[in-house]
């Protein structure tokens, strides 16, 4: 990954598609950054809503958005079980046809920016040949492809769009990577840049989960706790917000993000089971906590890559510390 990029290119006009929490949130972002942009969506209210707010905003029957250089791509993509993907592509897919005609057209180069959540190997397998059917062109040379998550948290969807912690992305050529840097250093926010598009979909399903896996964690110890002992809430939430004053998984950035191998130690495997221990002897239930160990009981049995991986890394780190 590459966090440094310094490139020079002309300022491009920008299109938004898909206005909702978040397209809504970048389009203003992007204005309010200076960009020249406009949105798109197929909801006559979303457009409206945007119009009176004084933004420029049209529906996809309406030409202007076609004079786009690049198209940011923020579309809904549910879960779906039926799907290999897991995700409910067809609205996605149905924008990037919109925008492929517009590809098809020849009048100059377009980037397509995909931002839409989906699953590792979705841009290369389904995305990307998708916009070269509808086309008729060749990706990283007729027309340019991004992979380019964004980290909004709905409640903050403004606030997190205008300044973002960074722009995670993967660019299909130089060129591709040359105009989407320069458009995007207006936010000010470091560069993130990934080899493969399968690293930038990682990247944000993982954020997502690694998010909803600590409200889990912190949800499952409050209805441990509260089963035996009857402690008031609002101290519930004083050693909550203490536990991330010290627990390292919180005060140090990449405390657990290294690849060591699974975890021992004279703490974390006695209090693991201690725990599990008193939830199954007073009928209690600590799945997520469960979950933890049997993941670590699979990464003993790991590849012998990642065991090689796991021990150069930590004797660069003992030396370090020697």
């Amino acid at each position: 990954m590459n966090t440094e990029s310094s490139h020079r290119a002309q300022p491009s006009r920008i299109c938004q598609v898909g206005l909702g929490f978040v397209g809504n949130a970048v389009l203003r972002a992007f204005a309010a950054r200076g960009l020249d942009a406009i949105g798109m969506d197929i909801a006559p209210e979303k457009v409206d809503a945007l119009r009176a707010a004084g933004y420029r905003a049209h529906l996809a029957t309406e030409p202007q958005w076609r004079e786009a250089d690049l198209f940011f791509v923020s579309v809904n993509t549910p879960a779906d079980t039926a799907h290999k993907s897991g995700y409910d592509l067809r609205a996605l897919l149905g924008a990037l046809s919109s925008i492929a005609e517009v590809i098809r057209e020849r009048k100059r180069r377009r980037i397509v920016v995909l931002r839409s959540t989906v699953s590792v190997g979705t841009t290369r397998d389904f995305l990307i040949p998708h916009l070269e059917r509808q086309s008729g062109m060749a990706a990283g040379k007729e027309f340019g492809v991004v992979s380019n998550p964004e980290f909004l948290e709905e409640v903050n969807a403004e606030k997190d769009a205008l300044s973002p912690p960074g722009v995670v992305y993967w660019a299909s050529d130089e060129e591709t990577d040359r105009a989407f840097v320069q458009t995007l250093k207006a936010f000010e926010a470091p560069f993130m840049r990934y080899d493969t598009p399968e690293l930038t979909e990682g990247h944000k399903v993982m954020n997502n989960l690694l998010n909803a896996t600590v409200i889990s964690f912190f949800n499952e110890w409050l209805l441990h706790i509260r089963s035996h002992a009857d402690i008031p809430l609002p101290k519930l939430q004083e050693m909550f917000y203490g536990v991330t004053e010290t627990a390292f998984a919180k005060t140090r950035k990449k405390y657990g993000a290294h690849i060591m191998g699974a975890w021992g130690g004279g703490c974390l495997p006695k209090d693991v089971d201690a725990a599990l221990t008193q939830a199954s002897l007073s009928g209690d239930e600590l799945p997520l906590t469960r979950a933890v160990k049997e993941v670590n009981e699979k990464m003993k049995a790991a590849g012998e890559d990642v065991r090689a991986f796991s021990e150069a890394k930590f004797s660069k780190i003992k030396g370090k510390r020697a």
